[in-house]
Parts: structure tokens; sequence; C-alpha cells
């Protein structure tokens, strides 16, 4: 779905060396991993039947959507509201709820290590294009 959505060239990426990887998504995953928007469990393991976490799921949309860091902020922040996000969550979750394409569980609990629906999914999708579509237009305008 967002390799379609970016348009990214299916044919022409290198392949991967995952193992785990069905045929009919091969060129997908394929684009995606060459274009640095996500990477494998392991060099040979992408997890491709393993659920995928919010937080996996916002670290992938910060890297499909290119989405720079916050104002005032800087890659090594580990300040958040959401007592479960440490680490490498931490930069991606806190741009897209900023952002408005992503909530927590609650006020304090983003649900990090929890798999993401694929309501949530459709939901984060369709939120993250109003934003680019919000973005651009005001890019437009410029």
């Amino acid at each position: 779905m967002i390799a379609k959505y970016l348009e990214l060239d299916l044919q022409n990426a290198p392949e991967t060396n995952f193992k785990d990887v069905l045929a009919r998504a091969a060129q997908a995953v394929a684009a995606l991993k060459h274009a640095g928007i996500v990477n494998g469990k392991s060099d040979v393991y992408l997890g491709a039947v393993d659920n995928i976490t919010r937080g996996e799921t916002a670290i992938i949309f910060m890297n499909a959507f290119e989405m720079e860091l916050l104002e005032g902020t800087s890659e090594n922040s580990t300040s958040t509201k959401f007592t479960d996000l440490t680490g490498r969550y931490v930069q991606p979750v806190n741009s897209l709820v900023e952002r408005g394409i992503i909530k927590g569980k609650s006020n304090n609990r983003f649900g990090t290590t929890e798999p993401l629906t694929r309501g949530q999914f459709a939901l984060m999708v369709y939120r993250m294009h109003l934003y680019n579509k919000k973005t651009a237009m005001v890019f437009a305008k410029s």
C-alpha cells in the first residue's frame, strides 16, 4: 500500500535476501527496503508474518514520508509524554502525534509494542494523506 502510494519503482528495485517474503510481495518489499523505508528483523528475515507494532509503524511512516523532526527537537531527544516510549520510537511517535496522524492509547501511554490493527493502519494512511495534501497546499501558496 505504501509502495503504491509513493509510486516506488517496483520493477527495478534490487532483490532482498529476505527468506520469509511471499513472491507476490517481493517487489514491493524490495522497493521499500531500497528506499530505506523498511528494514528486516535481520539480513534474511523481514518478519513478514509477524504482527507489526504501533512503534514500528511510526518508524515506517517517518521513513516513508520523509518527515522532518519537529521544530525545537533534536535527533537525540528523549522527551515524551508517553511512559512506554523509549529509544528509536520517541522521535517518530512524537512527530506523528504532533501532526495528528496517530494518537496514544491514553494520555500517557502510546502502546508502542502493541499490534496495529488494519483499521488503525488505514486511518493512519488517511490522516497522512490529508496532512500531505494540506502541506502541499501551504507550499504551493508560498
